[in-house]
């Protein structure tokens, strides 16, 4: 084989390991790309899966979701509310302490009403750092008859 043939399969494998090394990375730290992006990028806190499937049910019933968020930093971080897109959405635990370097979950309750069809809501929730930091979560579902 050629020396320049050799050097672009080199090349080529040195280029294709570094991906591979940062999904590696992130799922061993973070068990999440999303979240070790957002680590490369010097972001504090982060969601750890921003779009949630409730599942499906009948109108009236209740269903639950447990977004995740990460704290990203070496300090204790307080989630201080949320806002919603729909009264539909139930939570009432705020302030919640976020330990350094861990995970919270937030349950979420969403009563379902009467029309059946899919939805889609968010509900924003409020980290105090430095600053106040929205982290985004989108919860999908189906009502059915």
């Amino acid at each position: 084989m050629p020396f320049y043939r050799r050097t672009h399969v080199i090349l080529l494998l040195g280029i294709s390991a570094v991906p591979v090394t940062f999904l590696l990375w992130s799922f061993a730290t973070f068990g999440s790309v999303r979240v070790g992006v957002a680590c490369l990028r010097g972001a504090t806190v982060a969601a750890e899966t921003p779009r949630l499937f409730a599942g499906r049910g009948k109108p009236g019933q209740q269903l639950r979701v447990l977004p995740s968020i990460v704290n990203l930093s070496n300090q204790a971080l307080r989630v201080s509310g949320a806002t919603k897109s729909c009264a539909c959405l139930m939570t009432d635990q705020f302030p919640l302490e976020l330990p350094p370097k861990q995970t919270l979950q937030i349950p979420i309750d969403i009563q379902l009403g009467d029309k059946s069809g899919e939805f889609s809501h968010q509900i924003v929730f409020y980290v105090e750092t430095e600053t106040q930091v929205p982290i985004m979560f989108i919860i999908n579902g189906a009502v059915e008859q």
